[in-house]
């Protein structure tokens, strides 16, 4: 389990397995980590070497950024969960596979499966808020509002600790950026960091950084930059490298945004370099287009060529080997 999961394990208490985080202000939680609930018994084995493998393919597959691999494969831990009748691997396993939909873009394909997490996680005796939070995510996803505002107040009224609270309070932060509340997100965001402050966790107070730098993106982009960069740092510590990347990346059009080119390249830099380190050549070839063009636009041609060796390392890693 990496240190994120420790810290939220702190406070929630489901399984011994961890599963994703889906994005940056989309970050729940951990799905193993459910733990206002009350302690219940499995309908089928605890654990299970197909569901087991799948699982750790799934891990895999979303630690390279390929989310609706992951998705596919926790549908397999799903449907293996299923012929054994195990609620609880129904939940996290349904629950999983909607994570990655939403993170992929695919809100439509996370609905049916959030609704079937819903039931099992009541079969199985565990709280629901985890699913509603969820669901107001993917509400908000397809353009449903009102929708996802009401599920988010459910969430919040279900909620029992401050992490829980957290989470409900993200996602209605966000919905209010979206809907140009920023009255709204403001008071938001002051109660979402009395509850990080209060927390001392590396991890909550990088999402509330990551919040804050999305709600200052559009009126300063100088301090949504030092937020984000406060987010990556947060995310470091906690050892959460994927949402660490996210938040470099994000700083870096913050930054360039800011007309800060040299610290954009800088941060598209490192953004690029973990992404290809995390297997995910996709996301990094997309940072060092833009960290050249941030270099370029810097005139540093000590970036340059910084940014210049790592794309040839990244080349070299794809291009087939010949005798």
């Amino acid at each position: 389990m990496n240190r994120a999961a420790k810290e939220f394990s702190n406070h929630w208490k489901f399984a011994s397995r961890t599963f994703p985080i889906i994005g940056t202000l989309a970050a729940i939680f951990l799905i193993a980590a459910c733990g206002t609930v009350k302690k219940f018994e499995a309908t089928g084995p605890v654990t299970d070497a197909q569901i087991a493998q799948s699982v750790k393919s799934a891990q895999a597959a979303y630690q390279s950024g390929n989310f609706l691999r992951a998705a596919k494969c926790y549908e397999l831990a799903l449907a293996r969960a299923r012929a054994l009748d195990d609620s609880a691997e129904i939940a996290r396993n349904a629950y999983n596979a909607a994570a990655c939909h939403l993170r992929s873009g695919h809100p439509s394909s996370a609905s049916p499966l959030l609704v079937e997490a819903g039931r099992e996680f009541e079969r199985a005796g565990m709280d629901r808020e985890p699913v509603l939070v969820l669901q107001a995510m993917t509400a908000s996803a397809l353009g449903q509002a009102a929708e996802a505002t009401a599920l988010a107040s459910n969430a919040f009224a279900a909620a029992k600790s401050d992490v829980a609270q957290l989470d409900v309070l993200l996602v209605q932060l966000d919905l209010a950026v979206q809907h140009g509340d920023l009255d709204e997100a403001q008071r938001l965001l002051k109660m979402a960091q009395r509850r990080a402050e209060k927390s001392h966790s590396a991890t909550m107070n990088a999402r509330v950084a990551a919040a804050e730098g999305k709600l200052l993106q559009k009126s300063d982009a100088g301090k949504a930059a030092g937020k984000f960069d406060q987010a990556a740092d947060g995310w470091r510590t906690a050892g959460n490298i994927r949402e660490m990347a996210d938040n470099l990346r994000a700083a870096g059009a913050a930054w360039q945004a800011a007309k800060k080119s040299a610290d954009a390249a800088d941060r598209f830099y490192r953004a690029a370099r973990s992404y290809f380190g995390q297997n995910d050549r996709v996301a990094a070839l997309a940072c060092i287009d833009e960290a050249f063009k941030a270099a370029d636009e810097a005139k540093s041609a000590e970036l340059r060529g910084q940014i210049a060796a790592l794309f040839e390392q990244i080349k070299k890693s794809v291009e087939p080997v010949t005798e």
